[in-house]
Parts: structure tokens; sequence; C-alpha cells
């Protein structure tokens, strides 16, 4: 795809058919691509359909890095992206069958302005849970840090 800026791959299996799909983060950096990123469905042997338009949300961000992570524990995988330029960090959530939802006040209770380069799902605590870390890039004029959340 030509008109792609792909920044990350991530692989999972989104819609619990027991295959591996694809997700692409992209930027428009060039100014002549398209920042809408990209989800490909596997259908079992090895071939994959671009079906971003019936299970993402439309988005024009710079998605740096994403994760995917169950975020609301309902056992389907969800969607953390890392944007930059003033975007924030969002969460989408898996409906189970790989259709997906903007959640992300409900998941992260507010939104998170980040120049987010690295975005990862560690249990620094020790209690069992699933966190999450933002890497900020960092911006003196900007003052913003790294972005660490726990889970309750």
């Amino acid at each position: 795809m030509d008109n792609l800026e792909t920044r990350k791959v991530a692989f999972a299996d989104v819609d619990h058919d027991g295959d591996v799909n694809l997700f692409l983060a992209n930027v428009n950096f060039r100014g002549n691509k398209d920042p809408q990123n990209r989800l490909f469905i596997n259908d079992g042997k090895g071939k994959f359909s671009d079906d971003t338009d019936q299970r993402l949300p439309k988005d024009t961000d710079h998605t740096i890095d994403a994760i995917f992570e169950d975020l609301n524990n309902d056992g389907h995988v969800d969607l953390v992206l890392g944007n930059v330029f003033g975007a924030h960090i969002k969460a989408y959530i898996n409906d189970g069958k790989g259709h997906f939802t903007d959640e992300m006040l409900k998941i992260l209770g507010k939104k998170y302005v980040r120049d987010a380069l690295v975005v990862i799902a560690p249990d620094l605590n020790g209690d069992g849970k699933k966190g999450l870390y933002i890497c900020d890039r960092y911006n003196p004029a900007l003052n913003r840090k790294d972005l660490l959340l726990l889970r309750k």
C-alpha cells in the first residue's frame, strides 16, 4: 500500500477465530499519506483483507505505537494507541468479534495528551494487574512526562 506510512505493526486474534490478524499504526509525516490506522483480517488460510472501514473508528492522528491488551478484562484483546503531535492516547474496545469502538474516557478516565513514542502494558507494581506505561518524547516546552496508569 503506497499511500501508507506505517510506524508499528501489531498482531492478535481480534475476532477469536484462531488465526492472527494484523494492525498497522499509521502517520502522515510526509503530508501525502493516509494516516488512518488499518486492520487486516486473516481468512484462516493466510490471506488478509483490509476490514478497517467495518472494524475501526475513523482516525487521522499520527499513531506511533499500538498494543493489543485486554483493557476491560472481558477476555478480548483491545487496542491502545500512542499518538503524537497533540493527539491523546486512545483506547479502543473490542466487541469480541473484532469490531472496535473508542472507549478512551471509560477506560482511562480522562484524555491524556502525550507525544507517545512507546506504549507497553507491564505489571510494574507486582499486583498481578497490568497497567499502561506511555513513554513521552521529551519536550521541555510542553512540560510533559512519561505516563504510568495502574489498574485498581
